[in-house]
This record gives structure tokens, sequence and C-alpha cells, in this order.
């Protein structure tokens, strides 16, 4: 409903990005209710940015006159003739193309942190425990997994062997958002994992 920083960081692209190659839109855009005086300048680095940020426009109907939105009014893509802002979008020309679910209004973000954090869930699962060094490996701090934020208790909890760590029901469901990334982490950690470790007490 607002233009606003967090909304910005949503519909960016994450750093290395096109350096791994990892799929995207051809286009980004962003639709708010009105562009106020303190988001008149994220919209200007947004549509620098190659990011169209559009808002509802006045128009005349038998009720009189009322907010309307349509996207062929404004995007040569959508209209397929001119439309009354003459103004292509910017194709951002991804590796691959990102998948979106059809029904769904706001897909979950698979941003490089959870794409590690689903890798950390799956090794985890697989040996039933996951070390200190097995969760830096996947490019992923060690602190957001064992400490608690404030009172809230830590994801996992510490396992029998020292320096092992073991799932709680405190742990996020990961693997639930988007379940079949989950599976495919699954299946690539099946093929590619070295031998399991065997620890003892």
């Amino acid at each position: 409903m607002q233009l606003n920083a967090k909304v910005a960081d949503q519909i960016l692209p994450c750093r290395g990005d096109d350096l791994y190659g990892r799929a995207g839109p051809d286009y980004r855009l962003v639709i708010v209710s009105k562009i106020t005086d303190a988001s008149k300048g994220i919209v200007k680095m947004l549509e620098h940015l190659g990011v169209r940020v559009m808002v509802p426009r006045q128009s005349w109907t038998r009720q009189g006159n009322c907010l309307t939105f349509s996207l062929d009014h404004s995007l040569l893509e959508v209209s397929g003739h001119k439309p009354f802002y003459d103004w292509y979008m910017f194709d951002w020309n991804p590796p691959e193309r990102c998948q979106v679910p059809a029904g769904v209004p706001s897909p979950v973000r698979l941003t490089p942190w959870k794409e590690s954090a689903l890798k950390v869930l799956a090794q985890l699962r697989r040996q039933g425990f996951i070390t200190a060094k097995q969760i830096t490996s996947h490019g992923i701090g060690v602190s957001a997994w064992t400490q608690a934020p404030g009172s809230k208790p830590a994801w996992p909890a510490e396992g029998a062997v020292r320096g092992t760590w073991i799932e709680t029901e405190h742990l996020p469901a990961f693997d639930k958002q988007p379940p079949d990334v989950y599976a495919l982490t699954v299946q690539t950690l099946a093929a590619t994992a070295p031998a399991e470790l065997e620890l003892s007490p």
C-alpha cells in the first residue's frame, strides 16, 4: 500500500544474483496506492534502476470521478499499441525466468540467505544434527541459528555431542516456503554429500 525502503528491498535483486545466474523476472514493477513527498526519492531511485512504479489514475465513470488502474493504459508490453505514457519497461533479461505460482498474490521471495538456510536444514535432517562448521560452509552465519534473539529460544538445541545442534520445534518452516525448492535441495545434497559424519558421545 505504501512505497518505502522495504518495498524497494523486496523488488530489487540480491547482490550476486546475476553473478550466479539465479532465476529472475523479465520486468520489475511496483504498484502502490499513492506517491507521497517522503517516497518521491524512492520512486526516482527505483526508476533509475529499471523498476517501474505505478499508481492508480483519476478516471471519470458513471459513478463520478474515481481512481482506476489498468496496466494497458501505460505499458507498451501489455497494450500492444502506444499507451498514454510512451515508456517501455526495462528488460532485466535473466538467465532463467523465475516461476511465479498462479493465484499467489505475494510469492515468498527466495533469497540467497533462504537458499543457504534450506541447505542447512536439509543437512541437519539428513544427519540428525549439524555443526557450526557445516552451517558456515553454506555461507550463512552461525549466530542466526544458535543464538536466541532476545527472550525467544534458539532454533536448534545443543546435541548430546559437544559442538552439535539438533532440530527443535522452534526452527522456522523453511521447508514449507517453498517446498519444491526444499525437495530439490534434499535431492542435490543426497547426490553430492560426502560420507556421513560419525560422532561418538
